[in-house]
Formats: C-alpha cells, structure tokens, sequence
C-alpha cells in the first residue's frame, strides 16, 4: 500500500507586488488622514476611515477593486455577478516599536485589504490565526508559545500563524472573517512610520441577479424606515 496526506480546504490569501513609486505617488495625498503621530498607532477604531471617497486617490481604489475582482476569480467565485463596493478605508500607521495590532477581525467586510506605502527596516509583519486548528488532536497540541511544545517541526499540518513581511508595494487580501494582527519578528530596532493603507470591500449583487437566496441584494432595493 501507498500511503499520503491530502491537504484539504486550504485558506487563501492573495498578494501582489506593485512598484513601490505607486507609493511615492500616494504619499502627498495621505496627510490630511494621518493626525496621531503623537499616539504612535493609528487606525481605523480612531476615525476618517472614508479614505475611498477622495477623488485623488480613485486611480489607486480602482487599482484596489481590480486585484479583488482577480482574488474572487482565484477562488471560482463568478465575479460578474457582483458589484465590488470599498464601504471603508482608513490610514494604517505605527510609529513606535512597542505598538501592535492585536489579533481581530473585519466581519463587516467580506474581503480585507492592506497596501503597504512605507515600510521602515524592522516593522512588524502581518500575520494570520489558525484559530480552528482542524488538524489538531487534542486540546493545546499545536501551541507554539511556550518554551517546548508537542511539534518536531512546523509545517501547513500543525502552523496556527502565519506571517507575511511587508515591504512597500505588497498589497494584501484575505477573508475579512480571518483573525489577524501584526507582530514583531525582526531583530532590527523599529524607527520612522510603517504606513499602510487599508479597507474592506463587499460583494453586492448586481440589481438584475435578484434570484438568490444569500448574498447582499443590490442597494437600490434597501429601504430605510424611520
């Protein structure tokens, strides 16, 4: 007999790399989103996350709708039934080395996005939980934060993180329902801003795809009773 492990319902993530003088471009625009210096983080939880509506950043939010429409292609989803809608976008920054993004998750969107437009030596990388760990046997197994654990190696079987070094230019995009972070891995002392711009995008059904018994129906059949 043949024996085999068969690696079943994998996550993805989609990336792609952009030229890093798209970011030079962007940077003149972002000023009036960046106003917590002082704070050293700054995110969404702090407001102005409306970003996609400035009209001198649609080159980029179109460039944005155009990588997510491939994302959904690479997952066999029929993009053509679907508008793509950016409902949120904001100025992601961290600014002193000991300030993290804390796992969370975007549920309000269906797809989550970060573009990476200035990234210091020794940011933090983006990672992703494993959090179902479906693989694991029995309670813990899989822990990988104390000083032994149960595992002779790591591998796609076992890993409950996953991480992505971010360079300028890497845009990202993942399930908005998928808990992620950021997290210090570099030796290298952190100094300047690592900015990023990031958002969350929904699939909207197309006004005459209105047979479907999931999905967001198009929002001209929305009404708002007061």
């Amino acid at each position: 007999m043949t024996s085999k492990a068969i690696a079943i319902f994998p996550t993805v993530i989609y990336c792609n790399n952009f030229d890093p003088k798209i970011s030079d471009k962007l940077l003149p625009f972002l000023s009036p989103y960046d106003f917590s210096s002082a704070d050293g983080i700054q995110g969404e939880f702090l407001g102005l996350a409306d970003m996609h509506l400035d009209n001198n950043l649609s080159d980029f939010y179109k460039m944005i709708v155009n990588e997510a429409g491939i994302y959904i292609d690479t997952l066999g989803i029929n993009v053509n039934l679907f508008d793509l809608y950016i409902v949120k976008s904001t100025l992601s920054k961290i600014s002193k080395p000991d300030h993290h993004f804390m796992p969370h998750k975007h549920f309000c969107a269906d797809i989550s996005f970060v573009y990476y437009v200035k990234v210091p030596p020794g940011s933090d990388n983006l990672f992703f939980l494993n959090e179902h760990r479906p693989n694991e046997l029995f309670g813990h197994m899989f822990d990988d934060v104390r000083e032994r654990n149960m595992l002779k190696q790591f591998n796609a079987f076992n890993s409950t993180t996953h991480y992505i070094n971010p360079e300028a230019g890497l845009l990202v995009m993942f399930p908005g329902k998928l808990s992620h972070g950021t997290r210090k891995l570099s030796p290298e002392p952190f100094k300047g801003d690592r900015i990023a711009i990031v958002g969350d995008i929904n699939l909207v059904l197309k006004p005459e795809q209105n047979n479907w018994e999931t999905g967001k129906v198009d929002l001209s059949k929305w009404r708002k009773f007061t």
